[in-house]
């Protein structure tokens, strides 16, 4: 039949029946007909070949991202503090120091993780918050947060890059909390929130008995204002018990419904206790920001 009758009978396009007549153009990939018309050791050559000319092609691709990816790194070490740094980086500058640069190379930033809708501002969130409090950060540390990730992945205590923000917002806390710790400000701040809470609100007041029980949380939050309205810094009790011993005029406290935890008295004071406590443990030496070239050096 011919393809003109096909065309009118069928209402087909002429373009499409055409493509199996004479003009279809010959295949430019070798096939098996090629293969079948050669020896053996023609084909083992032939197989051999095309091994090396791919493994030249990958072995370029390699290298070439390998010194784009160090460059990249490089440049998030020496990033400048108060300027936003792409989330993209960040993630594989922490792959490079957490994992070594072969596994940039490789797998990209896979091995940083999944990053969720809310990632990139907790990360700028303790960042920021890092940088604001650069100078009560550990010895040695960078003043960047870009550069403070890599050391937290150098580290090599979190498995993927939301564990070192979570990790880097702890550290940032205690920072700050070390900066507030001699604030006259925070101290004036918190006795007006002390005396709006001890001032009798407006309206219908009613008679109540004293209380004859309380709980450790109530004793705290009640010491720690009191306190604060006789014009001390509750940061510098350890806990409840020792101020109501040492402290005259605090007044006769009920009983507890449950046994005392002993917690601090503010809570910028036990953050800033916590973090002098690890400063002194070691906790946040500074690791060697020299990131691993191949997986084999993280032995």
């Amino acid at each position: 039949m011919e393809n003109g009758t096909v065309v009118v009978e069928t209402g087909a396009c002429a373009r499409a029946a055409t493509t199996g007549g004479v003009g279809a153009q010959a295949a430019q990939t070798a096939g098996t007909e090629e293969v079948g018309r050669i020896s053996p050791g023609e084909f083992n050559a032939l197989v051999n070949e095309r091994l090396a000319a791919h493994r030249a092609r990958v072995a370029w691709r390699s290298a070439a991202i390998r010194v784009q990816a160090s460059a990249r790194v490089a440049a998030v070490l020496a990033w400048p503090d108060g300027r936003s740094c792409p989330l993209g980086r960040l993630r594989e500058a922490w792959v490079a120091h957490r994992y070594g640069l072969a596994k940039v190379v490789d797998c990209g930033t896979a091995f940083a993780g999944r990053a969720d809708v809310g990632l990139a501002a907790r990360t700028g969130r303790a960042i920021a918050l890092y940088e604001d409090h650069a100078e009560h950060r550990p010895d040695g540390w960078p003043q960047s947060g870009a550069a403070a990730l890599c050391a937290l992945a150098a580290q090599r205590r979190a498995t993927v890059f939301a564990g070192d923000v979570a990790r880097l917002l702890v550290l940032a806390k205690g920072m700050r909390a070390a900066a507030l710790i001699d604030d006259e400000a925070r101290l004036d701040r918190a006795r007006e929130r002390a005396r709006a809470r001890r001032a009798p609100r407006p309206g219908l007041q009613f008679r109540l008995p004293a209380a004859r029980f309380e709980s450790s949380e109530g004793r705290r939050v009640r010491v720690r204002d009191q306190v604060l309205l006789a014009g001390g810094d509750p940061a510098r009790w350890p806990n409840a018990e020792l101020a109501l011993q040492r402290l005259p005029g605090l007044g006769a406290s009920p009983r507890l419904r449950e046994s005392d935890r002993c917690e601090e008295l503010d809570g910028v004071g036990a953050r800033a206790t916590r973090y002098r406590a690890e400063l002194a443990r070691g906790s946040w030496q500074v690791p060697d920001l020299r990131f691993p070239t191949n997986t084999e050096d993280l032995r």
